[in-house]
């Protein structure tokens, strides 16, 4: 079964996503490949976020809260910006 784990480069929380995989490995993988640009696969950071586990029933790459399964919790809070 897959688990959540935010994706990010630099500091948690920049250019963060919300990954669904196996393994810390995969989850770089398909952040990597998912729709940030970042500048390379070593910078690609990965830490873990049960909270989201129940949701992660398959491999996906979620970058906005608009994409999470119904009932999720937010993963990130852009209140600040609207």
């Amino acid at each position: 079964m897959s688990k959540a784990w935010h994706i990010f480069d630099g500091e948690v929380g920049e250019c963060s996503l919300l990954v669904f995989a196996d393994t810390r490995n995969r989850a770089r993988v398909l952040g990597f490949s998912g729709p940030w640009d970042y500048e390379d696969y070593l910078s690609v950071s990965a830490i873990r976020a049960p909270l989201w586990d129940e949701y992660a029933t398959s491999e996906a790459v979620i970058e906005t809260n608009d994409e999470l399964p119904k009932g999720a919790p937010l993963f990130y809070d852009d209140s600040e910006y609207l």
